[in-house]
């Protein structure tokens, strides 16, 4: 089984005394919904101490998706009031859904099972939401050298050509946090949810995390003329 870690009370003391980046994620979620009367899943959860631990004490329920079983008895000591499933993400988002206001999708950078970032979520991740849910994913506007050397599995070739086809883009090493905010909000305004809030919070090296606040449309605002 895999250890708890040592750092793991410090990372938990700065989690809850320090400003963090996914504290101020829910912070802004909380200016629009109750935090604890909501459900939050994270699909690539680790071990729980990258930003659950900002978080977890203050939502209804949680459940925490990992494919590595090792991890598995890690998140039920750190969180036990939460649901932890040993499992396969992208398997799991193509069977029937459980609707949660809140979808964290953490996803590796580097390649993994031949996905790249949280590209494969979509569009299947949608089906999880609820009619107002909130959600939260990593993004990398600039393939910098830091980046390089933050992720040195990740920006390959075959990386590059995947962020060229998600982001419909000649410059996959180069996106604006603006271009990236309305390529994403016209993803979701195609499968049929209309964008209230959104948010880019710098997480730490390359990454920030992006929220996106999102409100089903109705039939009637769904096949109303354009």
């Amino acid at each position: 089984m895999l250890g708890l870690g040592r750092s793991y009370p410090l990372r938990l003391a700065r989690a809850r005394l320090l400003p963090r980046p996914m504290k101020t994620v829910f912070r802004r979620i909380a200016q629009h919904r109750r935090l604890d009367l909501m459900s939050v899943v994270e699909l690539f959860a680790r071990a729980g101490d990258f930003h659950t631990i900002e978080y977890a004490n203050q939502v209804r329920k949680l459940e925490l998706w990992e494919i590595e079983p090792g991890f598995a008895p890690i998140l039920q000591k750190r969180f036990p009031r939460a649901t932890v499933r040993t499992v396969d993400t992208y398997a799991r988002l193509q069977t029937a859904p459980t609707l949660f206001d809140v979808v964290i999708g953490d996803a590796p950078v580097s390649e993994h099972g031949g996905r790249h970032e949280h590209f494969g979520i979509f569009p299947a991740v949608f089906s999880w939401l609820a009619d107002e849910a909130f959600l939260i994913i990593d993004v990398i506007p600039f393939v910098t050298a830091d980046a390089r050397r933050a992720f040195p599995r990740a920006f390959d070739d075959g990386h590059m050509q995947a962020r060229s086809l998600f982001y419909g883009t000649d410059r996959p090493d180069h996106i604006q946090p603006s271009m990236m905010v309305t390529h994403y909000c016209a993803l979701c305004e195609a499968a049929g949810w209309t964008i209230f809030d959104t948010l880019i919070e710098p997480r730490k090296e390359v990454l920030s995390y992006l929220m996106l606040a999102l409100r089903r449309k109705n039939e009637q605002e769904s096949t109303a003329p354009v």
